[in-house]
């Protein structure tokens, strides 16, 4: 599996058989999402909907469900349900890996929602803002509640506040990261994964 940050919190992650884009964008400040062709597109919120730099005409999960791809299973849990702002977690598997996407969280995650995402090898975080979502300090725990073998985060000013906050310190800077379930970390490690 080969995991690439294409900007904002959107994340192309390419399997054997399948091609997903976690969140795509139109443009940020730092310019436009690179146009690319993809299987599946996810969207975590009913904010966030843009598909004018996908090429071609992929499936779109945007909401709670199950869905099974191309040997990719993926389930779709609600939080903040019935707001402005509906979000939705996903838990993904393929190639033996066990991917969370955690966007737009605004408060803790409930023992339901925890036991519905289960084991997590691969936890994607949000850039951490206490003005729109949780602080440092509620990210550290949903990340010592759920216990992955890899965190994914991106460039972020708080960085350094959740690195001293959950206790792991360090981070390994990658421009693109390969992974299979043999290379999975025994203790939790960080990944910076940069555009």
């Amino acid at each position: 599996m080969q995991i690439n940050y294409l900007g904002q919190f959107c994340f192309k992650i390419k399997t054997a058989k399948k091609t997903i884009i976690l969140d795509p964008f139109e443009k940020n400040s730092h310019g436009f999402m690179p146009k690319t062709e993809t299987d599946i597109v996810i969207f975590s919120s009913t904010a966030k909907k843009s598909l004018t730099r996908i090429t071609n005409t992929p499936f779109i999960i945007d909401g709670p469900g199950e869905y099974k791809i191309g040997g990719v299973f993926i389930l779709g849990i609600a939080f903040n349900k019935n707001t402005e702002k509906e979000t939705t977690i996903y838990s993904m598997k393929a190639e033996d890996l066990r991917i969370c996407y955690l966007d737009n969280i605004k408060a803790k995650l409930t023992e339901k929602q925890l036991e519905q995402i289960g084991e997590v090898d691969i936890l994607f975080i949000p850039p951490i803002n206490a003005n729109k979502g949780l602080d440092v300090k509620g990210i550290a725990e949903i990340v010592n509640d759920i216990e992955p073998c890899l965190i994914v985060v991106v460039p972020n000013d708080n960085l350094k506040f959740f690195l001293n906050e959950s206790g792991f310190g360090t981070y390994q800077k990658e421009k693109k990261l390969i992974i299979k379930k043999a290379d999975l970390p025994e203790e939790t490690q960080i990944v910076l994964l940069e555009p």
